[in-house]
C-alpha cells in the first residue's frame, strides 16, 4: 500500500491510539483515519478544502504501511457485502427495521448492513475504501467522503515525516 497521510493537531503516535468500538453505525468510534499521500497532500485534504470543512493548520503525519499489514479493500458493493456477512453488526432495534425494509423491497438491502469493527480487528489491520463512488450505492459508506483507510492496529504504521497541512476556506 502507498504511504498514508494522517491529519491531526499532533504527530502520529501509537500511544494516542483509541481502539475501534461499535458505538457508531457507519464508522467505528476510534481507529485511525488516513488517506493516500500524494504530492504533499491527500484526497481528504482536498475534500476538506473544497467543502470548507475543518479549516486550519494541522500536523500531517506521512506514514509507511508495513508490507505484512492485513488490509481489506472495498472496491465494489460485493466487497462490502462480503465484509458485512463475515463481520455483521446490528445495533439495537435495527433488526426489526431491516426486516420491514426487506419485505417492502422483496429482498435484502444494504441500508442497515453494518460492520462489527471490534470483531474485524481480530483479523484485519485496516479497512480501505478504494472506490469512494460506492458511498452513493451503499448507505453505510455514505459517511466515507473520499478514498480512505481506517486503521484498527497502529503497529503496522511507521512515521516517515511530519509536514504542515493548511486546509483553507471558511468554516
Amino acid at each position: 500500500m502507498e504511504d498514508q497521510l494522517f491529519i491531526n493537531d499532533h504527530p502520529f503516535s501509537p500511544d494516542k491510539f483509541d481502539p475501534p468500538k461499535n458505538e457508531a453505525f457507519y464508522k467505528p468510534k476510534g481507529g485511525l483515519w488516513t488517506s493516500t499521500y500524494s504530492e504533499g497532500t491527500s484526497d481528504w485534504v482536498r475534500w476538506c478544502s473544497g467543502e470548507h470543512f475543518k479549516c486550519g493548520v494541522y500536523v500531517g503525519s506521512v506514514l509507511k504501511v508495513a508490507k505484512e499489514a492485513r488490509i481489506y479493500d472495498i472496491r465494489s458493493v460485493a466487497d462490502y457485502t462480503r465484509l458485512t456477512e463475515a463481520y455483521p453488526f446490528s445495533p439495537y432495534g435495527f433488526g426489526h427495521i431491516e426486516r420491514k425494509i426487506e419485505e417492502v423491497l422483496h429482498g435484502p438491502s444494504l441500508m442497515f448492513k453494518f460492520i462489527d469493527w471490534e470483531l474485524i480487528s481480530e483479523k484485519w489491520d485496516g479497512v480501505h475504501l478504494v472506490n469512494p463512488g460506492l458511498r452513493w450505492d451503499v448507505m453505510p459508506l455514505s459517511a466515507w467522503d473520499v478514498e480512505s483507510t481506517v486503521w484498527l492496529h497502529p503497529e503496522v504504521l511507521t512515521l516517515i515525516k511530519t509536514i504542515k497541512i493548511a486546509i483553507e476556506g471558511e468554516e
